[in-house]
């Protein structure tokens, strides 16, 4: 009965990345995500908000603006407070959005 809870807990790093991968193998829908931006200079605060979440890790703004600048628009850190940057995601099998 242990092993039988201890094995997913060992593998669950492979078995997320293995359904990451199937999920990206199988496109549904594109899903376009308008962002505000947030800026706070006094604060040092760059966020974008969608209306439900606010991203503000450095790794996930580094990936949309990657993403932006790989469209030809420029990087997300060069728009101002207020202003509304538009993502294109993926929708894949499981219904997980990602970055292509």
């Amino acid at each position: 009965m242990l092993y039988a809870f201890m094995i997913p807990y060992f593998f669950k790093t492979y078995i997320d990345n293995f359904l990451l991968y199937i999920n990206t193998q199988f496109t549904h829908e594109v899903a376009v995500v308008e962002y505000n931006i947030i800026e706070n200079k006094k604060n040092k605060v760059y966020e974008l908000y969608d209306g439900n979440i606010f991203i503000d890790e450095k790794e996930e703004l580094d990936k949309i603006s990657n993403h932006i600048i790989n469209s030809k628009y420029k990087s997300i850190r060069e728009y101002k407070n207020k202003d509304v940057i538009k993502v294109e995601f993926t929708n894949g099998l499981l219904n997980v959005k990602y970055l292509e």
